[in-house]
């Protein structure tokens, strides 16, 4: 299950780009596969660099904890598994930045437009 649960304060969902909406889908699958509940923990919300995907609807941040609520310990196997799957079921065009410098305790993920500026987002298939 998809809980959305912020760290510093609710998780505003506002406007979902369609990149996002994989993002939520494959986590999803994820957690049906697992039975570990997938935290989103940051979309537009909160303070993020002034450059960031989060302020245009183009990134999110997932967690995974060790138990039930209100456990708010990171599971390291876990997000290893689910970074996996990301990496694996996403296409082109995604980033997925996890156990890197301020992304040890959760996954980043961002649909970069940057590098797909020529070609319009397609659903990858599962």
């Amino acid at each position: 299950m998809l809980r959305f649960r912020g760290i510093r304060g609710d998780v505003r969902v506002g406007f979902l780009e369609a990149p996002i909406v994989e993002v939520l889908n494959q986590a999803a699958i994820w957690s049906a596969r697992y039975g570990s509940d997938v935290i989103v923990t940051s979309m537009n919300d909160h303070d993020h660099t002034s450059r960031s995907l989060h302020y245009k609807n183009l990134a999110v941040d997932l967690q995974v904890f060790k138990g039930p609520p209100p456990n708010t310990s990171p599971s390291k196997p876990a997000l290893v598994l689910l970074d996996q799957h990301l990496r694996g079921a996403l296409g082109l065009g995604f980033d997925v930045v996890f156990d890197s410098p301020g992304h040890y305790n959760h996954i980043h993920i961002e649909w970069d437009i940057r590098q797909r500026k020529s070609e319009p987002w397609r659903p990858t298939t599962t």
